[in-house]
C-alpha cells in the first residue's frame, strides 16, 4: 500500500524531500488481520438440556450463564529505521541507509532484525531505506468472560461477570527500537499486558 506520507497520514513531510522518499507502507498497513468472537449459553437450567427440572430458586443462580471468547491476531506493524542524526543540515534527520538484507532467520527480542543492514546516512543526503522495510512483532490475543443476568423484570437486571484477558498469558512484544544510533537498536524492551482477571457487577435499568 503506497502513500505520499513518510510515516502516517498526519505526519509532516521532510522539507525538500524527494517524491520517492515519501512513498511507502503506512503504520496501519497490517497485511493479515483476524478477529473472532463466540458466545455460548451454557445448556444448564430450566428448559435447558441439563438439569431442566430444577426449581426456579436454584435456576436463578445456576441457569442462564453465558461463556464468551474473543480472539484476535494480526501481523506486525511496518516500521521505518531512522538514522539518528540531524544529517540534513536544517534541523531534520532522515531515515537510515539500507546497505544489506534486514531479515533474520530467527528473530528474537534481543535482535529483531539485522542491524548491520542499516547505516547512518551521510550529511545532506536522504537515507535510502523505505518506510516499512521491517515489521514489528505480530499479535495473538485471547480473552474470555463468564456472565449471568439476574433479572428483576424484562428491563431491569443485575449482571455479574468474570473476565480474563490474555488468558493464554502470551508475551505480545512491543516494536523494537528503530533508531540506528540507539544503544538498544533492533532490540525489544517491552510487551503488552500479561494475563489479568476482573470481576464486575452491573445494574441495568
Amino acid at each position: 500500500m503506497g502513500q505520499n506520507f513518510p510515516n502516517g497520514e498526519f505526519d509532516a513531510l521532510l522539507p525538500y524531500s524527494p517524491d520517492w522518499y515519501n512513498r511507502g507502507r503506512t503504520p496501519t498497513d497490517f497485511r493479515q488481520i483476524e478477529y473472532a468472537t463466540m458466545v455460548w449459553e451454557l445448556p444448564v437450567g430450566r428448559s435447558k438440556k441439563y438439569l431442566a427440572g430444577m426449581d426456579r430458586g436454584l435456576d436463578a443462580f445456576l441457569g442462564g450463564w453465558q461463556l464468551a471468547f474473543t480472539e484476535q491476531a494480526r501481523s506486525g506493524q511496518p516500521l521505518g529505521i531512522t538514522g539518528g542524526t540531524n544529517n540534513l543540515g536544517n534541523g531534520w534527520g532522515s531515515r537510515a541507509d539500507l546497505v544489506g538484507d534486514p531479515g533474520l532467520a530467527n528473530p528474537s527480542p534481543t535482535q529483531w532484525f539485522n542491524t548491520s543492514a542499516f547505516a547512518v546516512p551521510a550529511a545532506y543526503r536522504f537515507g535510502s531505506s523505505a518506510f516499512g522495510v521491517v515489521e514489528g512483532p505480530g499479535l495473538f490475543y485471547v480473552s474470555t468472560s463468564l456472565s449471568k443476568n439476574f433479572k428483576f423484570n424484562e428491563s431491569r437486571y443485575v449482571q455479574f461477570r468474570c473476565d480474563a484477558f490474555n488468558i493464554q498469558n502470551r508475551a505480545n512484544f512491543s516494536n523494537p527500537s528503530t533508531t540506528k544510533t540507539a544503544g538498544n537498536f533492533g532490540q525489544i524492551t517491552g510487551s503488552g499486558d500479561a494475563r489479568f482477571l476482573q470481576l464486575a457487577v452491573k445494574l441495568f435499568f
